[in-house]
């Protein structure tokens, strides 16, 4: 079994843990798993680093690019002046570091550096690429905690900076752990609920000013947790993004509004009403994008004259000819488009 990650020669995920549970072993149970080998140095600091938006790299320059950025990014690492046998690469854009007597105040400097040295440019392709980092830190005193637990520690602090803000540092604390719970809790809920009946719809009237007519409403999805009551659309929209399930909600909500509003007139003049959806998926169009659109349509029999797309103006950042083809096959079936959260 290969144990050295072949892209940066940083020992993986496995050859990592099994390594460092050796040199902060404590005790073992007789199988020897490395689930229960303490740490008992103390104190021990973890470090997990992980890139802000390097999927944006590969997708707009290329897979080999993005080999290079992780390279250029190993080295940088290696540079801070830490023993190059306590780092490694867990994933695709995730590096660890395990120090052993390293304390809180210790720890949040080298976490700065170690933040502060991704931030200078990287020159890929003959063209300079900036880059952030978000650094999550765990630090333990021993207390029978394994080397798996300690880097989940650190997992979890990394993401709770994300979840604020890009290129943040960020120490564990217990309470984290709760968040980490309650969301894990919530994404089951939501996967379950989009195989289900899924989240409620509610139309938003668009009103004519001069005329006072109701000249289209906008379809917004609102789902109600069982366990945590109401979750707003910004956080399970988020979610769904997270999980890589945001495809599906965006069909749910088109194939409901078409379902609801399929007769849907204005009472005071008797028209049809025009209804608009956000689709949060159109940044990942392919060739099948149009066609599960006007699927959805066809099958609801809604004419789809009376849809209007709603996409986000940072659509023209990732513009490609994939999706030209495509919003051009929906607008010759008589879909519109529309710029949504426009200005910003």
């Amino acid at each position: 079994v290969a144990l050295t990650d072949e892209l940066t020669g940083l020992p993986n995920r496995r050859r990592f843990l099994e390594r460092r549970a050796r040199g902060l072993r404590r005790s073992a149970r007789d199988d020897g798993s490395s689930a229960a080998l303490a740490l008992s140095v103390s104190p021990v600091s973890v470090f997990f680093v992980d890139l802000d938006d390097f999927k944006a790299i590969n997708d707009s320059l290329g897979h080999t690019a993005g080999d290079a950025m992780l390279r250029s990014t190993t080295n940088r690492l290696l540079n801070s002046g830490t023993n190059p046998e306590q780092w490694g690469r867990i994933g695709g854009d995730e590096f660890v570091l395990f120090l052993e007597q390293c304390d809180h105040d210790q720890a949040a400097t080298i976490a700065q550096q170690l933040r502060d040295s991704l931030r200078q440019p990287m020159v890929l392709g003959g063209r300079a690429c900036y880059t952030s980092a978000s650094v999550g830190v765990a630090v333990v005193d021993g207390g029978g905690v394994t080397a798996d637990e300690a880097l989940r520690r650190a997992d979890i602090a990394m993401y709770e900076g994300k979840r604020i803000g890009h290129g943040l540092v960020t120490t564990f604390r217990p309470e984290m752990e709760q968040r980490v719970v309650v969301r894990t809790e919530l994404e089951g809920q939501l996967r379950r609920s989009l195989i289900g009946s899924g989240p409620t719809i509610v139309f938003q009237p668009i009103v004519n000013l001069g005329s006072g007519d109701t000249v289209a409403v906008e379809a917004l999805a609102r789902w109600h947790s069982p366990t945590q009551g109401p979750i707003g659309p910004d956080r399970f929209v988020a979610m769904a993004e997270h999980m890589g399930i945001v495809d599906q909600l965006d069909r749910h909500v088109l194939r409901k509004a078409c379902r609801e509003m399929i007769d849907q007139r204005d009472p005071g003049n008797g028209r049809l009403v025009d209804v608009t959806v956000n689709i949060s998926t159109i940044h990942r169009a392919s060739d099948e994008f149009a066609r599960g659109i006007l699927q959805i349509v066809e099958s609801a029999q809604f004419d789809p004259s009376r849809l209007v797309l709603e996409v986000t103006e940072s659509i023209g950042v990732e513009y490609n000819d994939v999706l030209e083809e495509e919003l051009k096959t929906l607008r010759a079936n008589g879909v519109r488009i529309a710029l949504d959260d426009f200005g910003t």
